[in-house]
């Protein structure tokens, strides 16, 4: 179930684990370092971009659609930042790929964390 804990927790496992593979990448395979911390840094700023968007645009105020409008615009820019970095190869691919993973690997931990957790609907016993 998604809720603001659930997207915060998320938030911090995110940041947490573009940490570990930041220092892991500069320690074992510096040239795509730079790319992963980019990569996972540009994915934290927009997952942040969208909660607080998401947030604004479901508040039933009228200027929710103004919100929902920039979500749309939010992801062209993204994804144009993506198209120029990777245009005029300022990323490694790769390393850049990886640290944009890392949000799923963060909601991967947020989802095992949310089941672990005694009283959890999805953690009952037989």
């Amino acid at each position: 179930m998604v809720n603001t804990k659930n997207l915060e927790l998320i938030s911090r496992y995110q940041l947490g684990v573009v940490a570990i593979a930041g220092t892991l990448c500069m320690i074992f395979v510096s040239e795509i370092a730079f790319s992963t911390i980019l990569g996972g840094a540009l994915i934290a700023a927009n997952f942040g971009l969208l909660k607080w968007l998401m947030k604004r645009a479901m508040s039933g105020q009228k200027s929710a659609l103004l919100y929902a409008l920039l979500l749309g615009t939010k992801l062209i820019v993204v994804l144009g930042v993506i198209g120029l970095l990777m245009h005029y190869s300022l990323i490694h691919p790769i390393g850049f790929a990886l640290g944009l993973s890392t949000l799923f690997v963060a909601m991967l931990l947020t989802a095992i964390h949310t089941a672990l957790q005694p009283g959890s609907p999805n953690n009952h016993q037989a």
